[in-house]
């Protein structure tokens, strides 16, 4: 949740995101997918903030996001270069 909020918070994203992003099922944030699988907390594994406004560098606090599979940033006004945290995401398999 803070990982998701940070990134929130750093693009200044207008979405109702409130609460957890991943339960109850029902009221999943618009953008997002998690998994659920095992006993683990729920993780987010797809992030789409395709067309959300975000301008300047890639947010660090993406790095957090320690299980995304799926990233899609585009259609925004990003800058600078892909930073090498991405790299450091063991499950990012589109971006």
């Amino acid at each position: 949740v803070d990982a998701i909020l940070n990134v929130k918070s750093i693009y200044e994203i207008k979405r109702n995101w409130q609460g957890d992003p991943c339960t109850p099922v029902s009221y999943l944030w618009k953008g997002l997918n998690c998994s659920y699988a095992g006993s683990n907390s729920p993780r987010i594994v797809y992030l789409n903030l395709t067309s959300s406004g975000l301008i300047g560098n890639i947010a660090q606090g993406i790095s957090n996001l320690k299980s995304i599979e799926y990233l899609d940033l585009s259609n925004n006004s990003l800058t600078g270069a892909v930073p090498d945290f991405l790299s450091q995401l063991r499950f990012l398999r589109v971006l």
